[in-house]
């Protein structure tokens, strides 16, 4: 029979916990008051599971279960098996017999082994490609003007009110339309029924080959002058005494220096110069100049001289020339 600790109260409704009388000998069955006998040097006893007796249901109010392994570790699915499959013999290679060459490398003083007969057709045909051509360089020469020119820039032009000049134009070396001008103080300046002036400018010095001619010009006095009238010529005098000349067309080349907003540029001129001077200002117009590239057709001859010319038939437009680059045939330069 079970009784309560001493000095302790139950309140109603309790019951006291009953404990089993099992002493520590009866669970094992044997008595443990005396040590294991031991022999010298020997180990202890090992009790066996079946020694220790079975705990019955009613002797513990703990209940458990049995744990189930499975679910703590799942036993995956084996990987799947792949089949071994045998490597393919090696295909032989039969090599040709080559002559052997040896390649001496130009930077370091020593010899390589022979190279392959494939790398040296490669050589041979590398060897064999013509090399890269090195772009040519045009050479630009600026002709000086200053000993023929009969127009200053800074005075007015024939015909004109004051003010009606080129001054704003400065004097110097220029880079006008992708082309080298030198700009001195005065032009060209040819005469034509509304203008006095010379009808020609002869003799203008080169002294060599001239592939292609750039000038900067313009013409005045123009606005009764039909499109595509030739109202004046360069003619190039070459040392064997014959001559090439390039016409200045009207409407193609040069239009008329005071121009108005709703003016197209001539379509085979570049626009050189665009400004104002004194007698334009207000009139809602703008002064303008041209560059002209032509060709000449024999760039092999030297040529001596050059004319500048009224057109055979006069006309109203007076044309008149700023500066002129002779542009030298392309030359090759040495390989780097």
């Amino acid at each position: 029979m079970t009784q309560p600790l001493a000095g302790t109260k139950l309140q109603e409704g309790h019951r006291p916990l009953r404990l089993p009388r099992r002493s520590f000998a009866d669970l094992f069955g044997e008595d443990v008051s005396e040590p294991f006998p031991q022999r010298e040097g020997a180990d202890p006893p090992v009790r066996k599971p079946e020694s220790v007796p079975e705990v019955r249901k009613e002797d513990s109010d703990v209940q458990s279960r049995p744990r189930d392994l499975s679910e703590e570790h799942p036993v995956r699915d084996a990987p799947p098996t792949l089949d071994v499959v045998p490597p393919l013999p090696a295909a032989p290679i039969t090599a040709e017999p080559t002559e052997e060459v040896t390649v001496t490398d130009p930077f370091l003083d020593y010899q390589r082994e022979p190279a392959p007969a494939a790398v040296t057709a490669a050589l041979s045909l590398a060897a064999a490609r013509p090399a890269p051509s090195v772009p040519a360089k045009p050479v630009c020469c600026p002709i000086d003007l200053q000993p023929y020119t009969n127009q200053k820039l800074a005075a007015p032009f024939p015909g004109g009110d004051t003010g009606n000049d080129l001054a704003g134009l400065s004097s110097g070396m220029h880079t006008i339309g992708g082309v080298e001008f030198t700009i001195g103080d005065g032009a060209i300046h040819l005469g034509s029924i509304r203008v006095a002036g010379p009808q020609k400018a002869e003799g203008i010095a080169v002294g060599g080959s001239v592939a292609r001619l750039h000038v900067l010009h313009g013409c005045d006095w123009s606005r009764n002058t039909a499109e595509g009238t030739v109202i004046a010529r360069f003619v190039l005098h070459h040392d064997d005494g014959t001559a090439s000349q390039a016409a200045v067309v009207y409407g193609r080349h040069v239009r008329d220096w005071w121009s108005n907003p709703d003016e197209k540029d001539p379509p085979r001129s570049k626009l050189g110069w665009q400004g104002e001077n004194e007698a334009t200002k207000g009139l809602g117009c703008t002064i303008k100049l041209w560059v002209t590239t032509w060709d000449n057709p024999h760039p092999e001859k030297r040529v001596v001289s050059i004319d500048y010319v009224t057109a055979p038939v006069p006309t109203e437009a007076a044309a008149f020339c700023l500066a002129i680059t002779a542009e030298a045939p392309a030359t090759r330069l040495p390989r780097p």
